[in-house]
């Protein structure tokens, strides 16, 4: 049994609102409106979202184009993780950069703080032995 309002709410999406109104004719309109009810009545995911030259890919998210060969929800997951994690090792590879790059500034500055702290102590000793080698008020 169809469920009215399930359908209503499917034909009446963004995508698919656009889909039928961009028809050049009332004819084109009803072939797509019947090629839409077709997939809302197929029930499984891969007939109701058809990712391969829908004509409505832009809403999809895919301006690169890498779904178009995509005509299955399978297929389109498949991509979709293999796109993800694509950008999941391009974000670990960037932290690590950035950790290495941290790591590496600290341990100048470490040095820069122990050659002052060297010197400090080098002067304080001189000082202390009453050998001023620059005026007191340097």
């Amino acid at each position: 049994m169809i469920n009215i309002q399930e359908l209503a709410r499917y034909m009446s999406s963004k995508e698919n609102f656009s889909y039928v109104n961009a028809s050049a004719n009332d004819e084109i309109k009803r072939q797509r409106i019947d090629e839409l009810k077709a997939k809302f009545l197929s029930g499984n995911f891969s007939g109701v979202a058809n990712f391969s030259n829908s004509g409505y890919c832009e809403d999809n998210g895919n301006e690169s184009g890498i779904y178009d060969d995509c005509s299955t929800f399978a297929e389109y997951s498949a991509k979709a993780k293999e796109v993800s994690s694509f950008a999941r090792i391009k974000s670990i590879v960037a932290n690590n950069n950035v950790a290495a790059s941290v790591r590496a500034y600290a341990l100048q500055r470490n040095e820069t703080v122990k050659k002052n702290k060297a010197k400090k102590a080098e002067r304080d000793a001189q000082k202390r032995d009453k050998f001023v080698s620059h005026p007191s008020w340097y």
